[in-house]
């Protein structure tokens, strides 16, 4: 019988499986708890392994008219995105190349100058890697690089 139509007094039971609602009329002698779980919450999903990513500029295009100033160098900002990491975190930015100097190499987001010496004609590319590694409260150690490609253009 639905529910309302000629039922005025009496308990029912809802019971929940997945996709599907029923009602129950109470039995006698039935125990439950009053609260009882109406709704299944799924487990969260398992922690991302740990990591670091750095973010920055992977092309860059300098005028013709930079590589002549003095210093010939351009700069741009870099900064690490850690996961599931445990704070605090130790930082080192690092390249092999002798065109990149940190504004802190110990910082979360440095600024990074990039020296243009050479690079006298429109067309020019230089390409340098830019490495950090991050150590994080626990001892867990994560790298990540990216390479930038510095090319020369016309002067507009």
């Amino acid at each position: 019988m639905p529910l309302g139509q000629g039922q005025s007094n009496g308990s029912l039971t809802l019971q929940i499986d997945p996709g599907m609602l029923t009602l129950l009329p109470f039995e006698e002698g039935f125990q439950e708890s009053p609260w009882t779980k109406l709704y299944h919450v799924p487990p969260p999903p398992p922690p991302q392994p740990p990591g670091v990513f750095i973010n920055g500029e992977t092309e860059i295009k300098v005028d013709l008219i930079d590589v002549k100033a003095d210093p010939p160098t351009v700069t741009y900002t870099y900064t690490i995105s850690p996961v599931s990491l445990q704070d605090p975190l130790i930082v080192d930015w690092s390249s092999k190349s002798r065109h990149v100097q940190f504004a802190d190499h110990t910082a979360q987001s440095t600024d990074i100058t990039f020296d243009l010496t050479g690079l006298t004609r429109v067309g020019r590319r230089r390409t340098v890697q830019v490495d950090v590694s991050v150590t994080d409260a626990l001892g867990t150690q994560v790298s990540d690089s990216v390479t930038v490609t510095i090319a020369v253009t016309p002067t507009t």
